[in-house]
């Protein structure tokens, strides 16, 4: 009489108890899934969701995009698995611990007056106007530090006003951490120019001829200066 087959987890489970030459018949252990995970906007990879993840370099794999700055993602347990399942077939196990979800939201930090005031100076700067002479770029209100993508990032500016740059003016400003828009403003700024520029030692009656005795040089504020003459004029 054949003997009754018996199926291959039953046995698995029924020699676990039973010692030999070669160890145990024992399931892997379970991944531990995290309760929250803080991630940049790259995206969300396997090695962040899990306890010791970080350490294995073959999980480094993308799941999913990454929640916008100052949002979360709340992804349960079985979407975490059916995301490993897609993308890291070879990490696929149905042994998972841990919390029934993970929430996901992005590193942030805070920016600072600063910061920001050096970048947009440095954008100021390239426009042919402000290209030459002492810069100088201060808030025309106070700045609140505000929460941003703790990341790289680069500053753009929008087309400034059709009337041109003015000692007081708002530029809109956009943050940009690679192709994502992380942050915009519209800023109201004064601006100083500083050059050096001629300027009249004493008033002059009208008719009268201007000689180069009659200025000498200062440094201004070119821009609100009307009156005031740049060292190239008397060339």
């Amino acid at each position: 009489m054949p003997l009754p087959r018996i199926h291959p987890l039953l046995a698995c489970i029924f020699f676990a108890w039973q010692p030999t030459g070669t160890g145990w018949c024992q399931a892997p252990p379970p991944l531990q899934l995290l309760p929250q995970v803080a991630v940049d906007g790259t995206g969300v990879f396997m090695s962040q969701l899990v306890v010791g993840g970080g350490t294995n370099t073959a999980w480094h794999v993308r799941l999913c995009d990454a929640p916008a700055p100052g949002r979360s993602l709340v992804l349960p347990m079985h979407q975490v698995r059916s995301l490993v399942d897609k993308h890291l077939p070879a990490a696929s196990t149905p042994f998972w611990a841990g919390p029934q979800v993970v929430q996901i939201t992005r590193r942030m930090r805070t920016l600072q007056a600063q910061e920001l005031l050096s970048a947009l100076t440095a954008r100021l700067r390239e426009i042919s106007l402000l290209s030459e002479g002492e810069l100088d770029v201060r808030f025309a209100r106070p700045w609140t530090p505000a929460p941003i993508a703790d990341e790289p990032f680069e500053l753009r500016l929008h087309p400034l006003p059709a009337s041109g740059i003015t000692p007081i003016t708002q530029v809109k400003a956009d943050l940009l951490a690679g192709d994502e828009s992380i942050a915009s403003w519209l800023l109201p700024v004064e601006i100083r120019l500083w050059k050096p520029a001629w300027v009249c030692r004493k008033a002059l009656k009208k008719g009268q001829t201007l000689t180069s005795d009659d200025v000498e040089l200062e440094r201004r504020d070119v821009l609100r200066s009307v009156s005031a003459l740049h060292p190239e004029s008397l060339d």
